[in-house]
């Protein structure tokens, strides 16, 4: 399962961007403004579609409305999938859907080339028993309806969406998008925002929602250790004197706490709960120094992090910007072959301002990325953006003399 190409239209700088997306890795080279992380931003807008729900909606008016085409492969047959998007942009520059129209074309599958309207979430079922499927979408999609005032017949649903076999392709592309992550630049580059010790209830939840990020990475990079400890034996020899030499050793000292908690219930009766509470300290230790998280360095912190939900991250879709940022070469080209590495398991989507981060890919890898008042942010393969004559003398670069970083830093993709 992977997303083969995509079209964004009137989306913050793209006003018609498109691209042929590489299988397992593809990296978005460009200067600032371009639109590297409005493509990246796009991606992420298709996890809120699927999110967004037509009933119990607030009453805001959606600010921007865009467009996104996207080519689903699945299993070597293409799914075709459009959706208009009317969303606003909150204070922090993220984007909150207000509605959506979906639509499908299941030609490669069915053979009929018939553009079908259908929000995703209606694939997505509880149980995944295929004599459930059908029934479960069926109940779905008449709620649907019904929300909208529409009055509703078995005719009024399209025979190709009736039939078994399409619905758990279309329910592992709902699944695809769910789970698809994104890591910003500046996501883990501050450790002192990272608490001492972080508290965990019943089921290993966190204590406080409000830790933020860096908490919750020290709450997943626990449990990571507790529920796969083979797993993460591997993850430390990565991170440690074997491997990236990030730090010796990671250690977790659990401490039981007695908890109690008052409810007052219906007619005032008070009832006291006892609360099961674990306080977890975690230390990180280099040269035999036992370190609290926010005593790492920047990189040091952000690397763990990227490696950690590299390795364990379930979603078929990374998006990763400027991995770069905070980390000194060495390890940065490390990094850069364990992100290859992972590719190799899901598709990954990355920007760099980099040319070490270029060292490391090949042509087919590397996207050129401009804005032009003209036609706004425009992607095309490196192949496709340089002239003939400037790819023979890429190539043979390549073969006599150096690498992609090299290329970029003396002679530049935007003049050949």
């Amino acid at each position: 399962m992977r997303i083969a190409g995509f079209t964004i239209r009137n989306y913050r700088s793209c006003r018609e961007t498109s691209a042929i997306l590489h299988p397992e890795l593809s990296a978005l080279i460009g200067i600032n403004g371009s639109g590297k992380t409005n493509i990246l931003s796009a991606l992420l807008l298709l996890r809120k579609v699927i999110g967004w729900r037509p009933w119990g909606r607030s009453s805001e008016k959606a600010a921007s409305q865009c467009t996104l085409r996207i080519d689903f492969e699945v299993d070597g047959r293409t799914v075709e999938y459009e959706a208009v998007i009317d969303y606003t942009t909150t204070e922090r520059n993220t984007e909150e859907v207000i509605s959506a129209a979906e639509k499908w074309n299941l030609r490669a599958v069915t053979g009929e080339d018939q553009w079908v309207s259908f929000p995703s979430f209606l694939f997505r079922v509880r149980r995944e028993e295929p004599k459930y499927l059908l029934p479960q979408f069926i109940m779905e999609w008449k709620r649907t309806a019904l929300s909208r005032g529409a009055e509703i017949t078995p005719g009024d649903l399209p025979q190709a969406f009736m039939e078994e076999p399409i619905l758990p392709i279309l329910q592992t592309i709902q699944g695809f998008i769910s789970k698809i992550s994104y890591y910003s630049a500046s996501q883990y580059t501050n450790p002192s925002e990272c608490p001492a010790y972080i508290t965990l209830e019943e089921d290993d939840y966190l204590r406080h929602r409000n830790y933020g990020r860096h908490a919750k990475f020290l709450h997943d990079l626990y449990l990571f250790k507790e529920k796969s400890p083979d797993s993460f034996q591997e993850y430390q020899s990565i991170v440690g004197k074997q491997g990236l030499r990030l730090v010796d050793k990671i250690e977790f000292h659990p401490v039981r706490v007695p908890s109690s908690e008052v409810e007052v219930r219906t007619g005032g009766r008070i009832v006291k709960k006892e609360i099961k509470r674990v306080l977890v300290v975690p230390h990180f230790v280099i040269h035999s120094t036992k370190l609290s998280p926010s005593q790492l360095s920047e990189g040091t912190f952000k690397t763990l992090a990227v490696l950690l939900y590299l390795s364990t991250d379930v979603s078929e879709l990374l998006l990763l910007e400027e991995p770069e940022v905070c980390i000194h070469h060495g390890l940065l080209s490390s990094l850069i072959e364990l992100i290859k590495s992972y590719s190799k398991q899901k598709q990954i989507v990355l920007s760099t301002h980099s040319d070490f981060v270029l060292d490391q890919l090949a042509p087919e890898n590397v996207f050129l990325v401009s804005n032009s008042r003209s036609s706004g942010t425009v992607a095309v393969t490196l192949p496709e953006g340089l002239s003939a004559r400037g790819f023979r003398a890429l190539k043979e670069y390549l073969r006599t003399s150096g690498n992609l970083g090299e290329f970029w830093r003396h002679a530049g993709f935007e003049d050949v």
